[in-house]
Parts: C-alpha cells; sequence; structure tokens
C-alpha cells in the first residue's frame, strides 16, 4: 500500500485507520526500551518492555487516543473493525508497563510510605488522618484531570478519574497517581482522558 496513489490511500496522510494504527506502532517501537524482569535470571526470556519515564507514557496514551477517533470515524476504512481491538490491547499494555529501573509493583507502597515526587505534576497525594486526598498543589488556577487506581485485598485493580481544581477526596485505601494532564480543550479534556482510560469510572 505504501507508495500507491489511489485517493483512498491519498487521504492516509490524514490517517486512515490502519495506517494511523501502523505509524503509532513504528513510532512506539522507538520508545519502548527492554530491561531484566525484577527476580528474573539474565536471559531473553527474563526481559519484558519498559517506557524511559511517565512523560513518554502520556504522549503514548494521547496520540493513541487520537488513533482511536480516527478509527471510530465513518471514512475510518474496512479495517477499522479489526484495529480497534489492537488498539484496546496496546492500550492495556501501555498503562501496565513499568518505568525502566523501577519494579511494576513498586507503585503499590506499603502504607506510611511517602510517594514517589514527578517534579512535572501538578498533583500530590497527601493524607489526612485514614483519608487519602489529591492536592492540586502547582497548577493552582488550573482545572487537573487525573486517574488513579486503588488494588483492593482481593487483588483487584479499580480505576477512577477525577478532574481537580483544588483537591478531591479518595478515600482510606491508598491509592496510585496514574496519570494526569491539565485541562486544555484539545488533547486533555475529560472525554480524551476517558477514551484512553474507558474501564474507569468517573
Amino acid at each position: 500500500m505504501i507508495g500507491t496513489t489511489t485517493p483512498q490511500i491519498a487521504r492516509a496522510e490524514d490517517g486512515l485507520c490502519q495506517e494511523a494504527f501502523a505509524r503509532w506502532v513504528k513510532n512506539s517501537e522507538g520508545i519502548y526500551r527492554t530491561q531484566e524482569k525484577p527476580g528474573s535470571a539474565p536471559g531473553e526470556a527474563g526481559r519484558e518492555s519498559c517506557l524511559p519515564d511517565e512523560a513518554a507514557r502520556k504522549s503514548l496514551q494521547r496520540s493513541l487516543f487520537s488513533v482511536r477517533r480516527r478509527c471510530e470515524a465513518p471514512d475510518a476504512g474496512s479495517e477499522a473493525e479489526n484495529t480497534r481491538p489492537l488498539i484496546d490491547i496496546n492500550a492495556d499494555v501501555l498503562t501496565s508497563a513499568p518505568i525502566c529501573g523501577q519494579q511494576r509493583a513498586a507503585a503499590f507502597a506499603s502504607p506510611g510510605a511517602p510517594a514517589p515526587v514527578d517534579p512535572n505534576s501538578c498533583l500530590a497525594l497527601t493524607q489526612r488522618g485514614a483519608v487519602y486526598w489529591l492536592e492540586n498543589t502547582r497548577c493552582q488556577g488550573s482545572k487537573v484531570i487525573a486517574v488513579v487506581e486503588i488494588k483492593l485485598a482481593s487483588g483487584v485493580i479499580k480505576c477512577r478519574g477525577h478532574t481537580v481544581s483544588a483537591e478531591a477526596k479518595l478515600g482510606t485505601t491508598r491509592p496510585n497517581l496514574n496519570y494526569e494532564c491539565v485541562e486544555n480543550g484539545s488533547d486533555c479534556t475529560p472525554r480524551s482522558v476517558k477514551g484512553i482510560f474507558p474501564y474507569c469510572s468517573w
């Protein structure tokens, strides 16, 4: 299909579903890294994909959401029905991929452990008594859209989205702040973030 000049493929510059997804995959391959799985013996069987930092995860999530919208458009093409499940799979992998050099389970620290500080983060996770809160400490005057995960005693992870102006009450179970962005009316809106995390409640 590359190099053809038919009218249909010419529109691929604007992103037909399958080609938009293929471009996303090629881009993501240049961002993902590999590392030894914690606790595994050295060797290829003990390796896993990882991301260099949270900024890379957010960038890939936003671009994948754009691909999803392209594949839901009326002119997405007949291949969209087969491509959409692949987008969902990659969204799940992207959400769960560890940051290189960090253990996957590190996000769910023991109760009372200090939360890691992201210098680019607007939000801070705080605790008052038995209750956890998200506080907008660095982006006052802006709304921050956040996704938090809570690991239940059963091992099930529940996901919830919040829009935080000043603070948001989370509950008594220590959460993990999985994603945040400053609402801007374009690529960070409640709708766009719901598209990245369709399985979360709001």
